[in-house]
């Protein structure tokens, strides 16, 4: 699903954000992608979701070498991500089904299939009987979940979360990563960035870890490698 081979990141003000990362994420594998502040954790997804270019090295997403793609081809490949955000980046003036429903909205769909598919998603993240309430009477557990169902509306094969707890109290936050859980074992791919050791370490998925821009582990935590 994602390859990375000798990849690096130099901003123009000479930062060195990644520096020769590889790395890969097999179809329909889960993963935690972890590291201090500034390790490199959000450069790698901004790469991923073709929000940045690598400055060396080559990237792959689905069969597809995205490491230099401009032009027309980009907001077709990011229909195959489903991008998720600490902050929700919710419309507080739209209501829950609307906000779901943005992606379609965007790629010209009918508002019948609209509505159809926004209530699939908000019954798949647990939010049934929310679709009219708007962003700003719900929990925060409940805006990260509106947000979940807006990424996967478009059914893609990839997910990747920024730091998707981050604003989340311990109960909410394994509630989220259970949802995450869920849409992985009915074959999505996801790679979630998150500082929580504790909380990916009672999980058993594979841990990539940066440090200063490097990979220095690609395993699960306490050794307990599968791989």
């Amino acid at each position: 699903m994602i390859l990375f081979e000798g990849v690096s990141k130099v901003y123009a003000d000479s930062q060195t954000a990644l520096s020769q990362v590889d790395f890969h994420l097999k179809q329909k594998e889960m993963a935690f992608l972890t590291g201090h502040s500034g390790s490199g954790k959000s450069t790698l997804l901004k790469l991923v979701s073709l929000m940045e270019r690598p400055t060396t090295g080559r990237i792959i997403l689905n069969g597809n070498d995205i490491s230099h793609l401009k032009g027309n081809d980009i907001p077709y490949l990011r229909r195959h991500i489903g991008m998720i955000f600490q902050d929700h980046r919710l419309l507080m003036n739209r209501t829950v089904l609307e906000n779901v429903g943005l992606p379609l909205l965007i790629e010209g769909y009918n508002r019948h299939e609209i509505k159809k598919r926004s209530l699939a998603a908000l019954d798949k993240v647990g939010l049934t009987g929310k679709g009219n309430s708007f962003p700003i009477n719900l929990s925060g557990g409940e805006q990260q979940r509106v947000g979940i169902a807006r990424a996967i509306i478009n059914k893609p094969p990839l997910l990747l979360a920024d730091e998707p707890t981050g604003n989340l109290d311990p109960k909410l936050s394994v509630e989220i990563l259970n949802l995450f859980e869920s849409l992985n074992q009915s074959g999505m791919s996801v790679l979630i960035a998150t500082h929580d050791l504790g909380l990916i370490a009672k999980m058993r998925y594979r841990t990539l870890t940066l440090r200063e821009g490097e990979m220095i582990d690609d395993g699960l935590l306490g050794g307990r490698n599968e791989y």
